[in-house]
């Protein structure tokens, strides 16, 4: 019998481990279906977002459920407050600090069995198997260039560069499971 919890509990595992990992707070790390941030984030919000779930090699024979699971996590970061004419600055030294959240995000999740371990824990209390993650999320790159982002991003005013996001990308975790 199969089981339908590979993308749930990926996901919680990864925004579990996150939150644990960097010391965030559970409003300021979520699972969403888009990287938009609610009204109410501070200055730090990381999104986990789906990215895919899709076959993999083993998926061939009919006996074997063979499943490849992508995970996106966005960082949007508010900008520090500098004049208008300063705005090269800010976005430097934003940039440095979006960058190093994401460096974190990435020691913490690529390669991470504790990841696959909290996963599989998770697959086990709902679904009742055994069958989990056998390989684990790789570092598969980010953005090429971090967004600016507006005012109404946070539901504020029209400051056109009120923050900056960035989207880094893990992929390839694979969860075997038998018909």
């Amino acid at each position: 019998m199969t089981d339908t919890a590979t993308e749930t509990a990926m996901l919680e595992a990864v925004r579990d481990t996150i939150r644990s990992s960097l010391s965030l707070a559970d409003h300021e790390c979520q699972i969403e279906y888009d990287d938009l941030a609610p009204a109410i984030v501070g200055d730090l919000y990381v999104v986990v977002l789906p990215g895919g779930l899709s076959d993999g090699p083993a998926h061939r024979g009919g006996h074997v459920i063979d499943e490849m699971m992508d995970v996106d996590v966005t960082v949007v970061k508010r900008a520090t407050a500098k004049p208008r004419d300063m705005h090269r600055e800010v976005y430097l030294r934003n940039l440095t600090s979006l960058n190093d959240w994401i460096q974190k995000i990435r020691d913490a999740i690529d390669f991470s069995y504790t990841v696959n371990d909290a996963a599989n824990a998770i697959i086990l209390r709902d679904a009742a198997s055994s069958e989990g993650f056998v390989e684990p999320l790789k570092y598969a790159g980010m953005d090429r260039r971090p967004q600016l982002v507006r005012g109404e991003y946070f539901a504020a005013t029209n400051e056109p560069a009120a923050g900056l996001k960035r989207t880094v990308f893990f992929r390839g975790a694979r969860r075997l499971q038998s018909r």
